[in-house]
């Protein structure tokens, strides 16, 4: 039943004698919501479409290539109110990539050769993930005032024994009275044993 009303709506049009093409383009078009790879445009049908419009076609063109999306009217959906903007999602683009687009309207007797203002725009490009070269790899840096982890600590090896330093170390616990009485009394033993020699 839809496909018989949709195939005698297309007759009537196609042969009423008011149906012509529309006399201005698609009104208002921008865009948004820009990513790598898609762009969401809005736009407003023609203020004399001379008909029904039945489908909406994108031009969009990049490196001296011209492409078109076909967008008929049962794919949009309905607007909110009279004043509401129509919007399609452009996808399948190329990021980093500069485009321009453009729109028609079209009835079932053509486009009427208007289009809507050309609109120049750029897709941002992915941030690609360094490569092993430029990656920059810091060893923790230790402070001199902080001590290294146990596992980098070097093992401890003792020096060999020093009697001075043992020396040296007494020294500074014991009083030195008595090394004076020492000394006072290792010259007089060997003042003593001189004199019984002689």
């Amino acid at each position: 039943m839809f496909l018989f009303v949709n195939i005698c709506l297309c007759v009537l049009c196609v042969y009423a004698p008011w149906v012509s093409e529309p006399v201005d383009p698609p009104r208002n078009v921008t865009f948004a919501n820009v990513t790598t790879s898609s762009v969401n445009l809005l736009w407003h049908p023609p203020a004399e479409p001379n008909g029904i419009i039945v489908h909406y076609t994108i031009y969009y063109s990049y490196n001296n290539i011209v492409a078109e999306q076909r967008v008929p009217i049962s794919d949009l959906r309905a607007p909110a109110s009279p004043d509401s903007a129509l919007s399609y999602t452009l996808t399948r683009l190329i990021g980093g990539t500069n485009y321009t687009l453009w729109m028609t309207s079209s009835t079932v007797q053509g486009d009427g050769g208007v289009q809507s203002e050309p609109l120049t725009l750029f897709l941002p490009e992915d941030a690609a993930p360094l490569s092993a070269k430029h990656r920059i790899s810091r060893a923790p840096c230790l402070s001199r005032t902080a001590k290294p982890p146990a596992g980098l600590r070097p093992p401890h090896t003792p020096g060999p024994s020093h009697p001075l330093i043992h020396l040296m170390d007494l020294s500074s616990v014991i009083s030195p009275f008595p090394f004076i009485s020492l000394f006072f009394f290792s010259v007089y033993h060997a003042l003593f044993s001189e004199g019984r020699r002689r």
